[in-house]
């Protein structure tokens, strides 16, 4: 025989629920949903309920073979006004288990969600009974007073289903199967597919343990409420973090200390521009015979001998391009220029010279 499942229990609700009132209805489906997220398997047994049917319930026990059951006649009873409903406890089996403590954890559960339960009542006390009055008393009713709101349930208007599980398929699985994905749970090899299956029911029953919901596979109302809670709050924007600070630029040197350009139309020629081709000898930057173009070389002499000072940085940045091109260039003694570079031991004047050596790959 099949397990009993929530399916099971909403279908066999459903036909004894027709012609009760809407809102009587509607609560007794989420007493079905409730009960069953805490483990127990419930039922509606009776709802509306004729004054026929309930003058021979009346004689039950009476006139009639079997056990007293009501104390009312017919018109005397919520039931007949479609107010009221009675549930049974199923076993896995899809057997109702008329006796246990469990009665009284559903009757609790029923007043929670503000159902009367005849469990309380001082007298007869009627264990699977519920009624939802309105606040009418049975007088009001006998008299014709009906609730402000709320028709009966008819047979060709079923309850709706307010619940997802195995076996449903459409556009409210996809929504649901979309928001899990996104949290990280997997919905199966299928992916968004629309198809409530073993993967959708899996990772359905993965969030309800990690947050702390009856892990059923069933996407019931406090799932659905969870899940959209959870979903909405990983799509708000996260806080951007704040830039890495940028590297600090030197300083623009000041316009009015800035040297003129060397204008190249005046460059003096060769005999003029001997002392600084003769220092650059001297220093062993250049033999004098390299680049063939003399206009050039005098052209870097006279710019080395007339540069302003040197900034740190620049230093700097002339190290690391020495580092890049040494190996590649036939510089006289790098060693030495390496060294000085490195440990700072270079005057603005050698500097550059060196930069003109660099420049116009004046090489020994």
């Amino acid at each position: 025989m099949p397990a009993t499942t929530l399916e099971y229990l909403l279908e066999r609700s459903e036909k004894r629920l027709v012609g009760v009132n809407a809102t009587v209805a509607a609560k007794a489906i989420e007493l079905i949903k409730l009960a069953y997220r805490n483990g127990i398997n419930i039922a509606v047994t009776q709802g509306l309920r004729t004054f026929a049917e309930q003058n021979a319930l009346y004689e039950q026990g009476r006139t009639k073979p079997g056990k007293i059951v009501t104390n009312a006649r017919g018109g005397q009873s919520i039931h007949n006004y479609g107010l009221a409903f009675d549930i049974a406890i199923f076993d896995e089996n899809q057997n109702a288990v008329w006796t246990g403590n469990d009665y009284n954890r559903v009757g609790k559960l029923g007043q929670q969600l503000g159902l009367e339960w005849g469990g309380a009542w001082r007298s007869f006390k009627d264990l699977p009974h519920f009624q939802y009055t309105f606040g009418l008393t049975l007088s009001q009713l006998q008299a014709g007073r009906r609730p402000p709101s709320g028709g009966a349930v008819a047979p060709s208007q079923p309850l709706p289903k307010n619940y997802l599980e195995r076996g449903d398929s459409g556009t409210l699985v996809k929504g649901l199967q979309g928001k899990l994905q996104a949290l990280g749970f997997s919905v199966g090899s299928g992916g968004v597919d629309g198809d409530y299956g073993a993967g959708t029911e899996q990772a359905v029953k993965a969030f309800q343990k990690k947050y702390g919901l009856t892990a059923d596979g069933i996407a019931g109302a406090l799932t659905l409420a969870k899940l959209d809670e959870v979903y909405k709050a990983s799509q708000k924007p996260k806080p951007t973090p704040a830039p890495a600070p940028k590297p600090t630029t030197p300083p623009a040197q000041d316009p009015a200390k800035e040297k003129p350009k060397v204008d190249k139309s005046k460059l003096p020629a060769d005999p003029a521009a001997r002392e600084e081709v003769n220092e650059a000898i001297e220093r062993g930057i250049t033999n004098g015979a390299r680049p063939q173009d003399e206009a050039k070389r005098q052209d870097a002499m006279v710019m080395a001998k007339r540069a302003g000072d040197f900034q740190d940085y620049q230093i700097q940045n002339l190290y690391t391009t020495f580092q890049q091109v040494k190996d590649k260039l036939p510089l006289q003694k790098p060693e030495v220029w390496e060294e000085k570079l490195e440990n700072g031991g270079v005057s603005q004047q050698e500097m550059l010279y060196l930069i003109a050596q660099l420049t116009l790959r004046s090489f020994g």
